[in-house]
């Protein structure tokens, strides 16, 4: 039921990998239950060889 979002990718990194779909399970702010999708890329290298971060992107759907 939940997984990578088909055809979609993270628009704040340049990796090819897919958005993955969760859903909160704490009621922290009142959020339990709400579906979100989150980038979760690895570090890997650039064209020039230096090391990306991670990817943080996150957005509540």
């Amino acid at each position: 039921q939940y997984g990578p979002v088909l055809l979609t990718r993270c628009p704040d990194c340049p990796r090819p990998e897919p958005l993955k779909r969760l859903v909160s399970k704490t009621d922290e702010n009142g959020n339990l239950g709400w579906e979100f999708v989150k980038c979760l890329s690895r570090p890997m290298a650039g064209r020039n060889g230096k090391i990306l971060k991670k990817c943080t992107h996150f957005e509540w759907i």
